[in-house]
């Protein structure tokens, strides 16, 4: 069965990107929806990303693990893991 790091498109990878740098410039984690709206994207196109990088329960088993997610009441509220800045460093 194919990973979901393996079956990620380019649109993808550049949302990611985004994700990441966004994340980077908060001083304190970020609602899912407020990012979704900084970034002009859907939510389901975030929800989609954040399986990829995002850290289970809540993405992908084999997700990367950048982007720490936790559930505050209806809240999912996302902030950067420390591999997720190694990542964004590398991006750079």
């Amino acid at each position: 069965m194919d990973s979901a790091v393996n079956n990620a498109d380019q649109g993808q990878w550049e949302l990611a990107g985004e994700i990441l740098s966004a994340l980077a410039e908060a001083a304190e984690p970020v609602s899912a929806i407020r990012l979704a709206k900084r970034l002009g994207t859907g939510q389901s196109s975030l929800l989609r990303c954040l399986n990829l990088i995002g850290e289970p329960p809540f993405a992908a088993p084999d997700a990367l693990g950048w982007v720490a997610q936790v559930q505050e009441g209806e809240r999912l509220m996302l902030s950067l893991t420390p591999a997720g800045l190694a990542a964004l460093e590398q991006l750079a």
